[in-house]
């Protein structure tokens, strides 16, 4: 089964999916590519910070920082 995730990924995520027998298949983004992406992903924490109820706020605010 094929599973497509969309995500930036940092350190060693890839390598250590590889080790539970997974094939991993990743690209480089050029700066503004990354910039965008970094972009979308701070704009989807905000959300999640916004929606969250008292007990989650601080940590959906980690999220943002």
């Amino acid at each position: 089964m094929r599973v497509t995730y969309n995500k930036l990924v940092r350190g060693r995520v890839p390598e250590i999916i590889g080790q539970d027998g997974h094939r991993v298949v990743t690209r480089v983004l050029d700066d503004d590519g990354f910039l965008a992406e970094l972009l979308a992903k701070l704009v989807e924490e905000a959300r999640e910070a916004r929606a969250a109820f008292a007990d989650d706020l601080l940590a959906e605010l980690a999220d943002v920082l």
